[in-house]
């Protein structure tokens, strides 16, 4: 049966659809019945389930089971048992609920989302490096390329690198997206998806965290992956300690600024971003003077810059003409000349450790980085070369 187009509907007919879709969204946890929508739609039974099917190529009980499996995947991967997913979408009992999950995606719900072979879309900074921690390779994720100057890709992810389409965040591409058929869709409370994402898979947003650990035990739990955690969790905990160790050799911890360069601003980071929990809170560094504790970020006048002094600067500027003007600027500024850790070429590239720090093996990379940078040595650090 070949489907016509939506715009063959009368325009009555096509209102009174538009009606019963947006009901059968909001209110799949209901026993509906085809007689009631089409009742709502104003046709006839019969006029009804054709009329539907010409719009979704869909049957109406077809479409609301859709709906239901939808927010069954959105409620599994919030943790709820099973038992209160049937419930929330719609059934009474969960092993009927569980045969019919089981017939639409070929794997009982309990079992969901701890299939290795489920397709999982990304869409913030960081949620890939999560995935393939645990041992899984998002189908897409965004792209880092518009956000930093240098993007690298760390040793042990190069190799699936390829297998993942990569979006641009700023404008997304949803038919790209579409192209690679994800199961599931991952997206962040700093980014919040569009309602164009529904259409494509089941989304889910994830409240962000800058406390890496409790993320990744989160996710591992949900896809079936607590060893691949515990590993990780294991190895950071030990190279942490270790280099919190030999901070503590020194009669005072170094003071260490962050410092990000953009079209619009200088930008100073604090505590309360995920750098600044690794750099602080984690390697218990010391904040530049005079940055106030538990502060995210200031924005600062070249003029002011003195005032933040410090021991080690990591600096990284935005991928634009505009950024590099600005940062040419400051650093052809007698303030900036007039710093201690620029006379003694303590100055290093940040390159892309804002964003690589959102992500466990991007930390961990950070945290060796940094400590190599301000003279911590040991083969139980792990170096690498990439030119930062």
């Amino acid at each position: 049966m070949l489907i016509q187009p939506r715009d063959r509907l009368m325009p009555g007919k096509a209102a009174g659809m538009d009606i019963v879709l947006d009901y059968m969204k909001k209110n799949y946890d209901k026993q509906l019945t085809v007689a009631q929508l089409a009742l709502m739609a104003g046709l006839s039974t019969n006029h009804f389930i054709r009329a539907f099917r010409q719009l979704t190529d869909k049957t109406p009980m077809a479409y609301l089971l859709q709906e239901r499996i939808k927010r069954a995947k959105q409620l599994l991967f919030s943790s709820e048992r099973v038992k209160q997913v049937a419930k929330e979408v719609g059934y009474r009992d969960e092993h009927y609920f569980s045969r019919v999950f089981k017939k639409s995606e070929g794997v009982a719900p309990a079992s969901y989302l701890k299939n290795r072979h489920i397709r999982i879309a990304v869409l913030y900074y960081g949620l890939d490096d999560y995935l393939m921690t645990l041992g899984l390779t998002p189908v897409a994720a965004l792209s880092y390329r518009e956000r930093v100057s240098r993007h690298y890709v760390l040793p042990k992810q190069n190799t699936r690198e390829q297998e993942i389409i990569r979006l641009n965040g700023s404008r997304l591409n949803y038919e790209k997206l579409a192209q690679v058929r994800p199961d599931l869709i991952i997206g962040s409370d700093r980014l919040l998806p569009g309602e164009m994402l529904e259409s494509i898979a089941p989304t889910v947003v994830l409240q962000h965290t800058d406390l890496v650990e409790q993320q990744l035990s989160r996710l591992a739990r949900i896809l079936g992956r607590e060893q691949q955690a515990e590993d990780w969790v294991n190895s950071y905990t030990e190279q942490k300690h270790f280099l919190r160790m030999r901070l503590g050799e020194r009669d005072v911890p170094p003071a260490v600024s962050f410092i990000r360069v953009s079209s619009e601003f200088c930008r100073l980071y604090g505590t309360s971003n995920q750098t600044g929990t690794l750099l602080y809170r984690e390697l218990g560094l010391r904040q530049p003077h005079s940055l106030p504790e538990q502060t995210e970020a200031v924005d600062f006048e070249i003029s002011e810059l003195p005032q933040y002094r410090s021991d080690y600067i990591f600096l990284a500027v935005d991928p634009t003409p505009e950024s590099r003007q600005r940062l040419d600027l400051l650093l052809s500024s007698p303030e900036w000349r007039s710093l201690e850790a620029v006379k003694q070429g303590r100055v290093y590239s940040a390159g892309d450790l804002l964003f690589r720090t959102l992500g466990p093996a991007g930390r961990m990379w950070a945290m060796s980085y940094i400590a190599s940078r301000i003279g911590f040595r040991d083969d139980r650090i792990i170096h690498t070369n990439t030119g930062l």
